[in-house]
């Protein structure tokens, strides 16, 4: 009996291991890339974004988050002929690579497609804001003054200005002016703005815009509470970049969590180094919130 036993086990254990090593065929998903649907400047400013990752859920599940293009395997289900197939568009969360978010406030795609096993999908994946998102563009440089006008280091020789230097769209960009003797630039929006979030919610909010710099650029906030009284918050920055780039800051738990009445956007440079000219530029800056 012992022997039967001992070989009824061996048979079973080689047919399970027969069954393990041929897996079901699953059918792909290949996204090359996420475009960009913008219903206009006036509505939305700038269409520049800098989408980097698909996230993909098929019927609900989330099967993978992978950097453009990616391809992706789907298991597919006996049962089951038409699949619906979900890409968000994904970003890096105050422009650290190793922070993968998905970007609130784009659509997302979203497509019924029949897989077979072993064939591969294409999916042409759009994107643009949510309609239900407010977009407060803060700043593009094309318009009379700059909204960054309050000045917070006492130094009338540094500012930001409109410039033709270096655009990156447009007739203008913003820059950013420090020298070998007027080391510090901190400028701030003349304007606070409020109702950023919901009462005692935690809906996002976040800052987006176009720079490319010598410098490194401070980013941060000046809560303004009900008593009047301010507090600066540095949030984060932006190293030196040669080539225009596009980063995303989230600004949803420091607001949440300071609970101001209204906030402005700040940003500060230290010419630590003490260069002569630095080029540093800033453009299309966008506050949006729900």
């Amino acid at each position: 009996m012992y022997k039967i036993l001992a070989f009824c086990a061996v048979v079973c254990l080689f047919f399970g291991c027969i069954k393990d090593s041929n897996p079901p065929i699953p059918a792909y998903i290949y996204v090359p890339s996420m475009d960009f649907i913008s219903r206009g400047y006036a509505t939305d400013g700038t269409a520049s974004q800098r989408i980097t990752d698909a996230w993909v859920s098929v019927n609900g599940q989330l099967i993978g988050i992978n950097n453009f293009p990616t391809l992706l395997p789907v298991i597919l289900n006996d049962s089951t002929q038409d699949y619906t197939i979900s890409v968000r568009a994904g970003i890096e969360n105050d422009g650290i690579l190793n922070q993968k978010f998905s970007y609130p406030f784009l659509t997302r795609h979203i497509e019924s497609r029949r897989l077979e096993a072993g064939r591969v999908d294409t999916i042409r994946a759009t994107t643009g804001y949510d309609p239900t998102a407010n977009i407060i563009n803060l700043e593009d440089f094309e318009g009379v003054g700059v909204a960054f006008g309050a000045d917070r280091d006492g130094n009338t020789n540094t500012k930001i200005i409109k410039s033709q230097a270096d655009v990156f769209e447009g007739s203008f960009s913003g820059q950013i002016v420090v020298d070998s003797l007027n080391i510090v630039c901190t400028a701030a929006t003349s304007s606070f703005y409020s109702r950023l979030q919901p009462a005692s919610s935690a809906f996002a909010v976040y800052l987006e815009l176009n720079y490319k710099t010598d410098l490194p650029i401070a980013v941060g906030l000046i809560a303004r509470y009900s008593n009047s009284s301010t507090e600066v918050i540095q949030l984060g920055g932006m190293n030196p970049k040669s080539t225009w780039n596009k980063i995303y800051f989230n600004l949803s738990p420091t607001i949440f969590t300071k609970n101001a009445e209204s906030y402005a956007v700040y940003f500060e440079v230290i010419n630590s180094s003490q260069k002569s000219s630095p080029k540093i530029f800033i453009d299309n800056v966008k506050l949006l919130h729900y």
